[in-house]
């Protein structure tokens, strides 16, 4: 990769980063600041707020407005296409729909602690789903592996593009907790930044062994929210076993190269180069 090309990497990793930091942190400093003028424009402030959720979508609204910016129509169509790929083996599926839930699952019984929100009807719980999906899913996963983390790849070994991505995610999330109504609100923020980073670590070895998958991605960070939230997973052993799985995935799957930076030309996503049209 020539070095015109590792700076115009870099220059686009820049610019999506603080343009992410620049909507989400910006509208948290918007509530924090002129809380009475927030509420009167948009309500209460809730996970379903639609400031909220603009807040959350940060870094997909960034990774499109670059990538139009950069390539019109087609880089916008190139870049949302990614969505659509949804077949990354039946082993993953499995991982993330029944594997994530349970180890959640028994990491409550474990440590002996844990509540579940009630629901009173179907469509309060499709709701619940709903929102789910929409947030951390949707608002962030086109943005973060869909825009920026091939980029980083380019630049970096996947464990150190991984650190990287854990520390500046976790820091990209502070806004929530200093904001009552909101989940973060009642968690600790250093056992987060820790949980965080070497989330990221996990999140990587899927999205490598999926063939840069973003729907896996999606998939991933759904499952997590979703059964942490319904099981009530209390931080701190949740964080001891999120370190245990990273480094345990680090020392096994040699197959990942986690300490070889990639070499070669474009960014390349599933089915598709990140070239000229996406901003590569």
């Amino acid at each position: 990769m020539s070095n015109t090309t590792v700076r115009k990497q870099g220059d686009l990793l820049v610019s999506f980063f603080v343009l992410t930091f620049a909507i989400t942190w910006g509208l948290g400093a918007f509530i924090v600041l002129l809380p009475s003028l927030a509420e009167a424009l948009f309500g209460k402030l809730s996970a379903a707020s639609p400031v909220f959720v603009v807040a959350v979508a940060g870094p997909t609204i960034a990774a499109s407005i670059l990538a139009f910016a950069r390539g019109g129509w087609p880089g916008l169509r190139s870049l949302y296409a990614q969505w659509t790929q949804w077949r990354f083996g039946l082993q993953w599926y499995a991982l993330l729909l029944i594997g994530i839930p349970l180890i959640n699952y028994l990491i409550t019984r474990v440590a002996g602690s844990g509540s579940t929100p009630e629901f009173t009807t179907p469509a309060s719980l499709l709701g619940f789903l709903l929102l789910q999906f929409i947030l951390g899913p949707v608002g962030e996963e086109l943005g973060w592996h869909g825009f920026a983390f091939p980029r980083l790849l380019t630049r970096h070994s996947p464990l150190v593009a991984s650190l990287i991505f854990g520390i500046i995610w976790g820091m990209w999330h502070l806004p929530a907790f200093f904001l009552s109504g909101l989940p973060q609100s009642d968690l600790g923020i250093p056992v987060f930044l820790v949980r965080a980073t070497f989330l990221a670590i996990l999140a990587t070895w899927i999205f490598l062994r999926t063939g840069r998958n973003v729907p896996s991605m999606m998939l991933f960070h759904f499952m997590i929210n979703v059964s942490l939230d319904l099981f009530g997973v209390p931080q701190l052993p949740l964080m001891v076993v999120t370190v245990v799985a990273a480094v345990l995935v680090v020392v096994l799957d040699r197959r990942v190269g986690w300490f070889r930076k990639e070499s070669g030309g474009d960014v390349q996503v599933r089915g598709a180069l990140l070239s000229p049209v996406t901003g590569g």
